[in-house]
Protein backbone atom coordinates (compact mmCIF):
# COMPACT_ATOMS: atom_id res chain seq x y z
CA UNK A 1 0.00 0.00 0.00
CA UNK A 2 2.79 2.44 0.94
CA UNK A 3 5.91 2.38 -1.21
CA UNK A 4 9.25 1.65 0.44
CA UNK A 5 10.72 5.08 -0.27
CA UNK A 6 7.81 6.75 1.54
CA UNK A 7 8.33 4.63 4.62
CA UNK A 8 11.94 5.84 4.63
CA UNK A 9 10.71 9.46 4.43
CA UNK A 10 8.41 8.79 7.40
CA UNK A 11 11.31 7.40 9.42
CA UNK A 12 13.56 10.34 8.54
CA UNK A 13 10.98 12.93 9.54
CA UNK A 14 10.09 11.17 12.78
CA UNK A 15 13.72 10.84 13.80
CA UNK A 16 14.49 14.45 12.96
CA UNK A 17 11.36 15.84 14.64
CA UNK A 18 11.84 19.02 12.63
CA UNK A 19 8.66 18.99 10.62
CA UNK A 20 7.16 22.44 10.25
CA UNK A 21 3.66 21.14 10.90
CA UNK A 22 4.41 19.13 14.03
CA UNK A 23 7.16 20.87 15.98
CA UNK A 24 5.08 23.46 17.83
CA UNK A 25 2.51 21.38 19.68
CA UNK A 26 2.49 17.92 21.16
CA UNK A 27 -0.70 15.96 20.83
CA UNK A 28 -0.26 14.13 24.10
CA UNK A 29 -0.03 17.32 26.18
CA UNK A 30 -2.72 17.95 28.78
CA UNK A 31 -3.57 21.09 30.70
CA UNK A 32 -5.88 21.81 33.61
CA UNK A 33 -6.58 25.31 32.29
CA UNK A 34 -10.18 26.18 31.71
CA UNK A 35 -11.07 25.72 28.06
CA UNK A 36 -13.38 24.15 25.55
CA UNK A 37 -11.33 21.12 24.58
CA UNK A 38 -12.92 17.92 23.39
CA UNK A 39 -12.19 15.74 26.43
CA UNK A 40 -14.31 16.18 29.56
CA UNK A 41 -12.30 16.59 32.76
CA UNK A 42 -14.58 17.30 35.74
CA UNK A 43 -17.30 19.56 37.15
CA UNK A 44 -16.81 22.30 39.74
CA UNK A 45 -18.81 25.04 41.44
CA UNK A 46 -19.65 28.04 39.29
CA UNK A 47 -17.44 31.10 39.78
CA UNK A 48 -18.24 34.65 38.78
CA UNK A 49 -17.21 35.19 35.16
CA UNK A 50 -17.55 31.55 34.07
CA UNK A 51 -19.16 30.91 30.68
CA UNK A 52 -22.82 30.13 31.37
CA UNK A 53 -22.81 27.76 28.38
CA UNK A 54 -20.63 25.42 30.47
CA UNK A 55 -23.22 25.01 33.23
CA UNK A 56 -24.02 21.33 33.79
CA UNK A 57 -27.74 21.47 34.49
CA UNK A 58 -28.01 17.81 35.49
CA UNK A 59 -25.46 18.21 38.30
CA UNK A 60 -26.87 21.61 39.21
CA UNK A 61 -30.39 20.23 39.66
CA UNK A 62 -29.05 17.36 41.75
CA UNK A 63 -27.09 19.50 44.25
CA UNK A 64 -29.03 22.76 44.10
CA UNK A 65 -25.94 24.84 43.26
CA UNK A 66 -24.54 25.94 39.94
CA UNK A 67 -21.85 23.60 38.55
CA UNK A 68 -19.85 24.06 35.35
CA UNK A 69 -18.04 21.52 33.21
CA UNK A 70 -14.26 21.63 32.77
CA UNK A 71 -12.32 20.22 29.83
CA UNK A 72 -8.71 19.49 29.12
CA UNK A 73 -7.33 22.35 27.10
CA UNK A 74 -6.95 21.10 23.57
CA UNK A 75 -3.25 20.89 22.72
CA UNK A 76 -3.34 18.46 19.85
CA UNK A 77 -3.10 19.56 16.26
CA UNK A 78 -5.71 18.66 13.74
CA UNK A 79 -5.31 18.39 10.00
CA UNK A 80 -7.77 18.19 7.13
CA UNK A 81 -6.38 16.56 3.99
CA UNK A 82 -8.22 17.15 0.71
CA UNK A 83 -7.52 14.43 -1.86
CA UNK A 84 -8.63 15.03 -5.46
CA UNK A 85 -10.20 11.82 -6.88
CA UNK A 86 -11.28 13.25 -10.25
CA UNK A 87 -10.63 11.50 -13.54
CA UNK A 88 -7.70 13.71 -14.52
CA UNK A 89 -5.68 12.35 -11.57
CA UNK A 90 -5.50 9.01 -13.39
CA UNK A 91 -3.08 10.41 -15.97
CA UNK A 92 0.61 9.58 -15.83
CA UNK A 93 3.29 9.10 -18.46
CA UNK A 94 5.56 7.19 -16.11
CA UNK A 95 5.21 4.17 -13.85
CA UNK A 96 2.78 5.91 -11.49
CA UNK A 97 -0.24 8.11 -12.11
CA UNK A 98 -0.87 11.41 -10.41
CA UNK A 99 -3.39 9.70 -8.13
CA UNK A 100 -0.92 6.99 -7.09
CA UNK A 101 1.71 9.58 -6.23
CA UNK A 102 -0.84 11.74 -4.41
CA UNK A 103 -1.98 8.75 -2.35
CA UNK A 104 1.57 8.13 -1.16
CA UNK A 105 1.84 11.73 0.04
CA UNK A 106 -1.62 11.45 1.64
CA UNK A 107 -0.53 8.34 3.54
CA UNK A 108 2.74 9.98 4.58
CA UNK A 109 1.00 13.10 5.88
CA UNK A 110 -1.74 11.29 7.77
CA UNK A 111 0.71 8.90 9.43
CA UNK A 112 2.92 11.79 10.50
CA UNK A 113 -0.03 13.36 12.26
CA UNK A 114 -1.49 10.38 14.10
CA UNK A 115 1.90 9.03 15.16
CA UNK A 116 2.52 12.34 16.95
CA UNK A 117 -0.78 12.05 18.82
CA UNK A 118 -2.66 14.48 16.57
CA UNK A 119 -5.92 14.11 14.65
CA UNK A 120 -6.43 13.93 10.91
CA UNK A 121 -9.52 14.09 8.71
CA UNK A 122 -9.44 12.99 5.04
CA UNK A 123 -11.81 14.48 2.48
CA UNK A 124 -12.12 12.90 -0.98
CA UNK A 125 -13.57 15.31 -3.51
CA UNK A 126 -14.32 15.79 -7.18
CA UNK A 127 -17.13 18.12 -8.26
CA UNK A 128 -18.52 17.48 -4.77
CA UNK A 129 -17.37 15.79 -1.58
CA UNK A 130 -17.31 12.11 -2.44
CA UNK A 131 -16.43 10.80 1.00
CA UNK A 132 -15.00 12.12 4.25
CA UNK A 133 -13.76 10.51 7.42
CA UNK A 134 -14.24 11.52 11.01
CA UNK A 135 -11.14 12.83 12.76
CA UNK A 136 -8.78 9.87 13.12
CA UNK A 137 -6.52 9.64 16.15
CA UNK A 138 -4.42 6.48 15.79
CA UNK A 139 -2.76 4.11 13.32
CA UNK A 140 -5.42 1.52 14.10
CA UNK A 141 -8.10 3.95 12.95
CA UNK A 142 -6.11 5.32 10.03
CA UNK A 143 -4.66 2.24 8.31
CA UNK A 144 -8.01 0.63 7.35
CA UNK A 145 -9.09 3.99 5.92
CA UNK A 146 -5.91 4.26 3.83
CA UNK A 147 -6.43 0.71 2.60
CA UNK A 148 -9.96 1.59 1.52
CA UNK A 149 -8.79 4.71 -0.30
CA UNK A 150 -5.94 2.88 -2.04
CA UNK A 151 -8.33 0.49 -3.83
CA UNK A 152 -11.01 3.06 -4.54
CA UNK A 153 -11.60 3.93 -8.19
CA UNK A 154 -11.36 7.54 -9.31
CA UNK A 155 -14.57 9.42 -10.06
CA UNK A 156 -15.22 9.86 -13.83
CA UNK A 157 -16.08 13.52 -13.41
CA UNK A 158 -14.47 16.91 -13.74
CA UNK A 159 -13.13 18.25 -10.45
CA UNK A 160 -14.17 21.55 -8.91
CA UNK A 161 -10.83 23.12 -8.04
CA UNK A 162 -12.33 25.62 -5.59
CA UNK A 163 -14.45 23.12 -3.64
CA UNK A 164 -11.99 22.76 -0.70
CA UNK A 165 -12.00 26.54 -0.20
CA UNK A 166 -15.79 26.67 -0.10
CA UNK A 167 -15.85 23.65 2.23
CA UNK A 168 -13.58 25.47 4.68
CA UNK A 169 -15.72 28.60 4.62
CA UNK A 170 -18.90 26.59 5.28
CA UNK A 171 -17.53 24.22 7.95
CA UNK A 172 -15.07 26.07 10.07
CA UNK A 173 -12.42 24.02 11.89
CA UNK A 174 -10.48 26.84 13.51
CA UNK A 175 -6.68 26.69 13.46
CA UNK A 176 -6.48 23.40 11.57
CA UNK A 177 -3.64 22.50 9.23
CA UNK A 178 -5.05 22.17 5.70
CA UNK A 179 -3.42 20.25 2.85
CA UNK A 180 -4.76 20.18 -0.70
CA UNK A 181 -3.48 17.32 -2.88
CA UNK A 182 -4.55 17.82 -6.48
CA UNK A 183 -3.49 18.61 -10.05
CA UNK A 184 -5.41 21.91 -9.66
CA UNK A 185 -6.54 21.90 -13.27
CA UNK A 186 -8.50 25.05 -14.06
CA UNK A 187 -7.89 26.83 -10.77
CA UNK A 188 -7.99 30.59 -11.09
CA UNK A 189 -7.08 33.51 -8.82
CA UNK A 190 -7.53 32.78 -5.13
CA UNK A 191 -7.40 36.27 -3.68
CA UNK A 192 -11.04 36.22 -2.50
CA UNK A 193 -10.21 33.30 -0.20
CA UNK A 194 -7.38 35.12 1.58
CA UNK A 195 -9.53 35.45 4.73
CA UNK A 196 -9.11 31.69 5.28
CA UNK A 197 -5.49 32.31 6.24
CA UNK A 198 -6.69 33.91 9.48
CA UNK A 199 -8.09 30.60 10.67
CA UNK A 200 -6.03 27.93 8.91
CA UNK A 201 -2.49 27.03 8.02
CA UNK A 202 -2.90 26.35 4.30
CA UNK A 203 -0.70 24.09 2.17
CA UNK A 204 -0.99 22.93 -1.44
CA UNK A 205 0.80 20.05 -3.17
CA UNK A 206 0.32 19.94 -6.94
CA UNK A 207 0.82 16.78 -9.00
CA UNK A 208 1.48 17.32 -12.69
CA UNK A 209 3.21 15.21 -15.31
CA UNK A 210 6.36 16.46 -17.05
CA UNK A 211 4.82 15.67 -20.43
CA UNK A 212 2.17 18.32 -19.75
CA UNK A 213 4.77 20.97 -19.07
CA UNK A 214 6.90 20.09 -22.09
CA UNK A 215 4.68 18.21 -24.57
CA UNK A 216 6.37 16.23 -27.38
CA UNK A 217 6.58 17.98 -30.72
CA UNK A 218 4.42 15.41 -32.46
CA UNK A 219 0.80 14.91 -33.30
CA UNK A 220 0.29 13.82 -29.69
CA UNK A 221 1.12 17.31 -28.50
CA UNK A 222 -2.28 18.43 -29.80
CA UNK A 223 -3.90 16.12 -27.28
CA UNK A 224 -1.67 17.10 -24.38
CA UNK A 225 -2.51 20.79 -24.65
CA UNK A 226 -6.19 20.00 -24.25
CA UNK A 227 -7.91 20.02 -20.91
CA UNK A 228 -7.72 16.35 -19.74
CA UNK A 229 -11.03 16.74 -17.93
CA UNK A 230 -12.92 17.81 -21.05
CA UNK A 231 -13.54 14.74 -23.19
CA UNK A 232 -14.58 16.82 -26.19
CA UNK A 233 -11.27 18.64 -26.11
CA UNK A 234 -10.68 22.34 -26.46
CA UNK A 235 -7.34 24.11 -26.40
CA UNK A 236 -6.16 25.27 -23.02
CA UNK A 237 -6.32 29.00 -22.61
CA UNK A 238 -3.90 30.98 -20.48
CA UNK A 239 -6.17 30.66 -17.45
CA UNK A 240 -6.01 26.86 -17.64
CA UNK A 241 -2.33 26.42 -18.44
CA UNK A 242 -0.11 24.56 -15.94
CA UNK A 243 2.16 27.62 -15.75
CA UNK A 244 -0.69 29.97 -14.88
CA UNK A 245 -2.04 27.54 -12.28
CA UNK A 246 1.38 27.25 -10.65
CA UNK A 247 1.73 31.04 -10.55
CA UNK A 248 -1.70 31.42 -8.93
CA UNK A 249 -0.98 28.73 -6.34
CA UNK A 250 2.49 30.04 -5.56
CA UNK A 251 1.13 33.56 -5.09
CA UNK A 252 -1.55 32.36 -2.64
CA UNK A 253 0.29 29.63 -0.71
CA UNK A 254 3.83 31.07 -1.05
CA UNK A 255 6.36 28.78 0.68
CA UNK A 256 3.58 26.33 1.59
CA UNK A 257 3.19 25.38 -2.08
CA UNK A 258 4.98 22.28 -3.37
CA UNK A 259 4.99 21.55 -7.09
CA UNK A 260 5.63 17.86 -7.82
CA UNK A 261 5.95 17.68 -11.58
CA UNK A 262 8.03 14.55 -12.03
CA UNK A 263 6.85 11.07 -13.03
CA UNK A 264 8.54 9.68 -9.92
CA UNK A 265 8.43 11.67 -6.70
CA UNK A 266 11.75 12.81 -5.34
CA UNK A 267 12.11 11.93 -1.67
CA UNK A 268 14.56 14.79 -1.06
CA UNK A 269 11.96 17.36 -2.17
CA UNK A 270 9.39 15.95 0.23
CA UNK A 271 11.78 15.76 3.18
CA UNK A 272 12.87 19.34 2.56
CA UNK A 273 9.26 20.54 2.31
CA UNK A 274 8.10 18.86 5.54
CA UNK A 275 11.26 19.78 7.44
CA UNK A 276 11.08 23.56 6.98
Amino acid sequence: MIRKEFLSILSSLELGRKSRSFKEKAGSAESSKKGRGLDFKDVRLYSFGDDTRLIDWNVTSRFGELYVREFYEEKERQAILFYDVSESMEFGSGEFSRAENAFQVLALLSLLYVQKGNRVKIVLYCDKVEWETDFLRSRDELLPVLQKISVRKLTPKKSEALLPFRYLKDRVHRHAEIYLLSDFIGIGPLKKYSSLKKHYSLHAIRFRDPIELDPPKTLLSFFYIRDPEEKEGGLLGRSLSPEFEAKSLRSFFQSSFLDLNESELKTKSLIRYFSK
